[in-house]
Formats: C-alpha cells, sequence, structure tokens
C-alpha cells in the first residue's frame, strides 16, 4: 500500500496549490501507470489555473472600463447595466460627455461583439478606445461610429462583428439623434398615451464594410418618456421551455414601472427576466439602459 500512501499525499499536496508535486512512477503495474497520469496530470491543472487567474483579471479591468455610476445631463435621468454571463464579455456600454452646437450633450452607447470571452473582451475594448478618442477629438455622433466603424475592420478577426446602438441626448432642446450598427431596436416608451415605438435602424454591424454610411436619424421625446435599449442577451433570454423572453417580455416590464425613475425600470426589466429564467444560467451577456425624459 505504499505507492497508494504516496499518491494520496501527492494529492493532498496538489490541493493545497503545490504543482512542484511529483511521484515516483517506475512500476510497470496499474499503480505505475496511475502515478505516470498523475504526473502528467499536475502541470495540466497548473496552466487551468493559471488561464484562471488571467481571466479574472481581466474581468476586473472589463469591470473598470464600465461607467461607475449614473451619469448626469440636464433633463434626462439616466442608467445602465451590464451582467456579463462569462469571466469577460461582448457587451458594451458607455456614456460620453459632448458639445452638441452651443450646448450640452451625452452620448449613450450600447453594443455586442459577436460570441463572448476575451476575443470578444479585446474587440469591445478596442472600440470604446476608439470612441473616447473620437470624441475627444470633437467628433459627432455619426462620426463617431463611422471611426469605431473604421477602426473595428481592421481589428476584427475571424468573422467577428459588433453591433452598436449610439443615442445623442441633447440636453437644451430634450431631442436625440440616434443610430443603429445592426443592433436591437430601441423602444421609446411614452406613458400618457401607453405607446411603445421601436426605433430600428437599417446600419449593418460594425467591422464588416469599413466604407459604410451609417444614417442619423432625430426625434423629439415626449415628457416623461423613456427610451430603453437592450442588448440580444435579454430579447434571448430563455425559460425551461425554451421560450425567448422577447421584446413583448421587454415592454411588460416597462408597463410595470411605468411613472418611474429610469433605476426602477432597468431594475423591473432585469428582475423580469430573472424571473423568466426561473433559475437557468443566462447564456449571453445582459445589458440595459434607461434613458427617461424629466417633466419640464
Amino acid at each position: 500500500t505504499r505507492p497508494i500512501k504516496k499518491l494520496h499525499d501527492a494529492a493532498m499536496r496538489l490541493a493545497a496549490g503545490d504543482y512542484t508535486v511529483r511521484v515516483e512512477a517506475d512500476g510497470k503495474d496499474e499503480i505505475g501507470d496511475l502515478a505516470r497520469g498523475f504526473n502528467r496530470m499536475v502541470p495540466a491543472i497548473e496552466d487551468q489555473v493559471r488561464v484562471k487567474r488571467e481571466l479574472d483579471i481581466a474581468r476586473e479591468i472589463q469591470q473598470h472600463l464600465l461607467p461607475k455610476a449614473a451619469p448626469s445631463l440636464p433633463g434626462f435621468d439616466i442608467v445602465g447595466q451590464v451582467l456579463f454571463c462569462a469571466e469577460t464579455g461582448g457587451d458594451y456600454l458607455d456614456f460620453v460627455p459632448l458639445t452638441v452646437g452651443t450646448g450640452a450633450g451625452m452620448a449613450a452607447v450600447i453594443g455586442d461583439v459577436t460570441g463572448h470571452g476575451v476575443g470578444a473582451a479585446l474587440l469591445m475594448t478596442s472600440a470604446r478606445a476608439t470612441i473616447l478618442a473620437a470624441a475627444e477629438a470633437g467628433a459627432s455622433g455619426g462620426e463617431l461610429m463611422r471611426a469605431v466603424n473604421r477602426q473595428l475592420a481592421r481589428d476584427a478577426a475571424g468573422g467577428r462583428s459588433m453591433t452598436m446602438l449610439a443615442v445623442i441626448l441633447k440636453a437644451e432642446s430634450r431631442s436625440i439623434d440616434w443610430m443603429s450598427a445592426g443592433h436591437e431596436p430601441a423602444l421609446l416608451y411614452d406613458p400618457t398615451t401607453d405607446d411603445f415605438l421601436e426605433l430600428a435602424g437599417e446600419g449593418i454591424p460594425l467591422g464588416i464594410d469599413a466604407a459604410w454610411q451609417y444614417t442619423t436619424e432625430k426625434l423629439t421625446l415626449p415628457e416623461n418618456a423613456a427610451l430603453v435599449c437592450i442588448t440580444d442577451g435579454i430579447r434571448e433570454a430563455r425559460n425551461s421551455a425554451d421560450v425567448e423572453f422577447g421584446m413583448d417580455g421587454v415592454r411588460g416590464a416597462v408597463r410595470a414601472a411605468r411613472g418611474q425613475s429610469s433605476d426602477a425600470i432597468c431594475r423591473q426589466i432585469l428582475a423580469h427576466v430573472s424571473a423568466h429564467l426561473d433559475g437557468r444560467v443566462a447564456h449571453d451577456d445582459m445589458t440595459v439602459v434607461v434613458v427617461r425624459v424629466a417633466s419640464i
């Protein structure tokens, strides 16, 4: 039993984090085979632990890139939240201060890289850096979208692309300019009429065609209206019966928080999605942005 005892002791050292441990593997019997298998297993486990640690660091860095708090812009109540399904994700959320004409403005940007994991996170980081640099240089909303499209067309590999919705909020007029690069439609809810308007653009995802011209749409927002932007992880969340949450689920959640703050609407949407999943694990990142027009 001595060789078995040595294997047991080595396994305990491995469990305690000692990846230098090895056992004698000279035997020609099954115990010798087991010892050789153990010695091959140790470096493989060490590699997996190292990758896990690096992913944890990458997740920490990516979380640091997300907005730390709800932004402030006169006339608007704004909130956003990202829930990653893996260590690192491909969803993107940012609020970028802009000068719109002679007044203050802000770009609320939401995006989704194909797939998730480290590759998607790196492409998302490239998009973020491009948007911030373009905004710093005084770019308009349309220029922001074109700049990130050109950059991703250079950076994207393996068929990756990124959908994006950029909403330029104008404090002075309480109106918006918006453009979509193949992203999920935004919903504009008017609590006075209980009506929803879908904002669905015709642009293709970013990174496919560097020369694509994205169309800017303009819209005046009704008082107390709520603009809801999501990534497809919200709409495609499936329950145990394989039924999608869908846009009807989003509409129901928004109606349930009628007249409340953007934060309450956001929390209501995520609560409805969680109830729909009924304990199932989400298989895609989920991001929500809610912009509510303040009362005049």
